[in-house]
């Protein structure tokens, strides 16, 4: 995979990003990352550069997204192009990945260990660890997956995840307070699972408005067409389509 020049579209966005505001700064953020990662494979070599790419998010007087239409769109487009970017390293479309975050260059499949900033946290990973995240289950079974619990996050930082991946919650609260804790300002949560699921519909089907007073702006819903099969707790297939919704917290 062909590398692109050394930082230069997190520099013209870090230098840019301090300036602009609300849907300018989401439509940035997501843009600049999903260039940078599609052309090189991975954040800026020089750490003060890779963190600035990593925090790329709106001020922090910036309270959701305007109700214009422009404005609205820019968000939404910003933080798709986010979550493709995100897909894309995690699903193994990226050669080298600094996943320490630290600019070393340091190669590792999977987190051992949750990212001090810009982390990516897999919530019920199951025996599906994501590549370059730190992988939890309350019942971990698969080499990369380390024991976790949603409602007890304590040895993650507070703030230090930009994006958080839920599939088919069981008996919990996807939204829960420990979530919103070491989510950063802006970051995305992606919640999958089934409408047969009570504790993923009670989710999917809050309006806006109840996530926007739970602390979330509402990204996109609707089919996951490329879901993979899941299982409940007794190792049957759970029938019907997989849903799934994202959010960015406030």
């Amino acid at each position: 995979m062909p590398e692109s020049s050394d930082g230069f579209w997190g520099r013209t966005a870090a230098s840019f990003v301090g300036n602009t505001y609300g849907p300018l700064s989401s439509l940035l953020r997501g843009t600049t990352k999903f260039l940078q990662t599609v052309a090189g494979g991975q954040p800026p070599g020089d750490a003060a550069t890779a963190a600035a790419y990593r925090a790329f998010q709106p001020p922090p007087d910036y309270v959701g997204p305007p109700t214009t239409a422009t404005g609205g769109f820019g968000t939404v487009l910003g933080t798709l192009l986010g979550v493709a970017a995100d897909s894309y390293l995690l699903g193994g479309g990226a050669d080298d990945v600094d996943v320490a975050g630290d600019g070393t260059g340091v190669k590792s499949k999977f987190l051992d260990t949750p990212a001090d900033s810009g982390g990516t946290l897999n919530i019920g990973a199951g025996e599906r660890p994501l590549e370059g995240a730190y992988n939890i289950d309350i019942n971990p079974s698969a080499d990369g997956v380390y024991q976790g619990n949603i409602n007890n996050l304590s040895n993650i930082k507070t703030g230090s995840q930009s994006n958080v991946i839920i599939d088919n919650p069981y008996n919990y609260n996807p939204l829960g307070s420990e979530v919103s804790r070491v989510l950063e300002s802006g970051g995305t949560v992606q919640i999958s699972g089934g409408m047969s699921n009570k504790f993923f519909n009670q989710v999917y089907n809050m309006t806006a408005e109840d996530l926007r007073a739970a602390g979330y702006n509402l990204v996109w819903k609707g089919p996951f067409a490329d879901a993979p099969v899941a299982y409940t707790t007794s190792g049957e297939v759970i029938q019907g389509t997989a849903m799934k919704i994202v959010l960015t917290k406030i």
